[in-house]
């Protein structure tokens, strides 16, 4: 399972810089959606928009961060 994981927390720790770059890209989608006044659908919107912000983090990274450092190196 996911959070039980901490193979997932070390790859949220390690890819934070690209997580945090891109975040916001996904993170309105909570706060303005018509369900934001209900807290399960909240909560369900605010994990959705995590991994979200963790696949567009890992893309980031993959396609764009890390060629670029090896490219710099």
């Amino acid at each position: 399972m996911f959070l039980n994981s901490t193979g997932s927390w070390r790859w949220f720790g390690r890819n934070s810089y690209e997580v945090y770059l891109t975040h916001m890209f996904v993170i309105g989608r909570c706060f303005f959606s018509s369900s934001a006044g209900v807290w399960p659908e909240f909560m369900r919107c605010c994990l959705t928009t995590a991994a979200l912000a963790g696949l567009l983090g890992y893309a980031v990274e993959r396609f764009y961060s890390d060629p670029l450092n090896r490219g710099l190196r």
